[in-house]
């Protein structure tokens, strides 16, 4: 049994060195080594340079918007389906619907079919108002615009006379 042990720990031990040269990806480059204290600093100085220059965001802004362009990315549309993203992820869980209430909502049905007939006749009783008015006011001008058009008529025949 002892053996098998043996023979299986030496497996593992190959079978890590494998995963550990996949990871180090047969690379010259030396690897680095943080501790977390490290990385918070670093990332408080990252994140303070960012803060600092606005200007530069912007201009990164528009850098990255002229290079995204040539490639033929439509900029307008990607911020769009951001923001869908963004909007999605920030509602929380719907709560569970109760019970239909069906009086109530018979009530409110008819109380909407009431009102958009009220609305409705309103709405027509306007413009019947509207029109009759209109054609009270074309009668008027109309009107008077042959009592001008007479007095025209009666005062070039009696300076012609």
């Amino acid at each position: 049994m002892e053996g098998g042990t043996k023979a299986g720990l030496a497996e593992l031990v190959q079978d890590t060195d494998k995963l550990v040269a996949d990871l180090d990806g047969g690379q010259d480059l030396p690897r680095v080594v943080r501790t977390t204290r490290q990385m918070i600093t670093d990332g408080d100085q990252l994140r303070s340079r960012v803060s600092e220059d606005a200007c530069s965001r912007e201009q990164a802004d528009v850098q990255a918007a002229i290079l995204l362009g040539s490639q033929d990315f439509d900029l307008l549309e990607l911020s769009h389906r951001i923001e869908k993203l963004l909007t999605a992820q920030s509602f929380g869980p719907l709560e569970s619907i109760q019970p239909t209430d069906i009086d109530g909502f018979l009530r409110n049905e008819r109380q909407s079919a009431l009102t958009s007939a009220i609305i409705e006749h309103l709405k027509n009783t306007h413009d019947e108002v509207d029109t009759f008015i209109l054609r009270a006011q074309q009668e008027r001008w109309e009107e008077q615009r042959r009592k001008v058009l007479s007095s025209i008529e009666f005062s070039a025949d009696t300076t012609n006379d």
